[in-house]
């Protein structure tokens, strides 16, 4: 393993985590907080899952072009312009919609990049220990971020929040430009793609779809609007990623693949007690408690899926993979975005928000048992 590139990746993602914490868990809040209501609120979680479900293909075309490091600069051609565009432009649904879309194309890049380029510095003996890295010690930035970026917002307002992720984002792109790229050519079709082994996979893309849009754009907009302001949104996303970081690198040391099932399964299960209490938050002390004991959790099974993932990519092809993989996220986001709009017009907002928790809680069960039956 070319160890300058991986601890460039690291470098890169620790920058990039903190000019993404900084702004990106408030854009539901500050939608919410500008007039356009709950629906438009949720409707950019459920944009997310539409790009990520509709352009994921169109833009891994485009990676195979121009290198998995480039595509992680070029995600940036995407997302400065919508986080930029936010503050710029009258804010209503179709500007909410274009802005999204924009937004969300760079996270694609991004999304797609990254996991392909650890897949290629990375090694399949050491893939648990630097699974654990990449997903904990960049995770340093993720507890700053969103406490100063709730402490920004609250201060001194949306646009200087903006501006101060935006510097952050742009500094995060020196790593990158410091080291060779990689790539490696297309070979399948999607309509092949989706009928052959990976399809074992698609089930927990899509799980983890749903988990993430509960538990962090969802969740955090919950307690926005039933708990606290932005300072104690920040907190709590802030100490869920100290949760990940305590966890996260002593499973990469100790989690080879004789453990993935036993910590899958402890993970899940604790994942899917946790969104069982999610809407009983009532004050931001318990927020702050459930979100650290989730981030605990949250590794114990990230960081053996994701090892397991790269596994898989390495083996077939890897950027096909890790398409299919965004593809299926966002249809998992989807999901969850238009269930909760669906419940909330029908009953209210508070149920709304029961029934995204409610949707992770099974989808972390499904994903246990998933892995439990692919493992045997």
């Amino acid at each position: 393993m070319v160890r300058n590139d991986f601890d460039r990746l690291l470098i890169y993602e620790l920058l990039k985590n903190l000019g993404f914490s900084l702004i990106g868990l408030f854009i539901p809040v500050h939608l919410y907080t500008e007039g356009l209501g709950f629906t438009i609120a949720v409707g950019w979680v459920l944009v997310s899952g539409l790009t990520y479900l509709c352009c994921s293909w169109f833009v891994a075309s485009l990676i195979d072009r121009i290198g998995y490091k480039h595509s992680l600069i070029a995600s940036y051609l995407f997302i400065l312009p919508g986080l930029a565009a936010i503050h710029l432009l009258p804010l209503s649904l179709p500007a909410v919609i274009i802005i999204g879309l924009t937004y969300h194309i760079g996270r694609l890049f991004h999304d797609i990049g990254k996991p392909s380029e650890f897949t290629t510095d990375s090694s399949e003996k050491n893939r648990s220990k630097d699974s654990g890295k990449l997903l904990s010690i960049p995770m340093f930035s993720r507890v700053l971020g969103p406490f100063l970026g709730g402490v920004i917002f609250a201060w001194y307002g949306f646009p200087a929040l903006l501006g101060t992720s935006l510097i952050v984002l742009a500094i995060s792109t020196i790593p990158l430009l410091q080291t060779p790229d990689h790539s490696a050519s297309m070979h399948t079709g999607y309509r092949a793609i989706i009928t052959t082994e990976w399809n074992r996979y698609i089930p927990l893309f899509v799980i983890r779809g749903i988990q993430g849009a509960s538990a962090v754009a969802l969740f955090g907009l919950f307690v926005f609007i039933f708990v606290g302001g932005e300072i104690d949104v920040g907190g709590v996303h802030a100490l869920d990623t100290l949760g990940f970081i305590l966890t996260g690198l002593l499973v990469g040391y100790l989690g080879g693949k004789q453990h993935h099932t036993l910590l899958v399964s402890i993970g899940g299960l604790g994942e899917a007690l946790l969104f069982g209490v999610r809407g009983l938050v009532g004050t931001p002390l318990w927020a702050f408690v459930v979100s650290f004991i989730s981030g605990l959790f949250f590794q114990l099974y990230h960081v053996p899926l994701f090892a397991d993932f790269a596994d898989a990519a390495e083996n077939t092809d890897i950027l096909e993979f890790f398409t299919l993989r965004k593809v299926f996220i966002g249809f998992g986001e989807l999901l969850t975005a238009v269930l909760t709009i669906l419940v909330a017009m029908r009953y209210d907002t508070k149920t709304g928000f029961l029934a995204a928790f409610g949707a992770g809680a099974v989808a972390s069960v499904g994903m246990v048992l998933l892995y439990h039956h692919q493992d045997s």
